[in-house]
């Protein structure tokens, strides 16, 4: 039911003006948001990472995370973990790093 309300209340916070992205999709991601994958298979040095961008929507990232944890012998991922960047990210001025609007698992 909620899904059903969402092009309604989309098309009135558009309206108004008074709607962002976080407001009307949480830790989803809005139909036009990219999502990147991030695997780290330390979990305590996340500065060794493994990306994958543009991997669709939640769920791809989740499947391609374990895939790589099951290929680094971790496939319950005890010793390593992941993160879901959704968009739209930005170039910041601290080094080049990517922001994203939320980080999900």
């Amino acid at each position: 039911m909620r899904n059903a309300l969402r092009p309604h209340a989309l098309a009135a916070c558009l309206a108004l003006g008074a709607c962002s992205p976080a407001e009307m999709w949480g830790d989803s991601p809005a139909p036009w948001e990219e999502v990147d994958a991030f695997y780290y298979p330390d979990a305590s040095d996340l500065t060794a990472h493994e990306e994958s961008r543009k991997v669709g929507n939640l769920e791809a990232c989740r499947d391609w995370a374990f895939g790589r944890a099951e290929l680094y012998g971790d496939p319950d991922m005890r010793r390593s973990t992941y993160e879901c960047g959704i968009g739209p990210h930005k170039r910041s001025d601290f080094g080049g790093l990517t922001v994203y609007r939320r980080t999900v698992q």
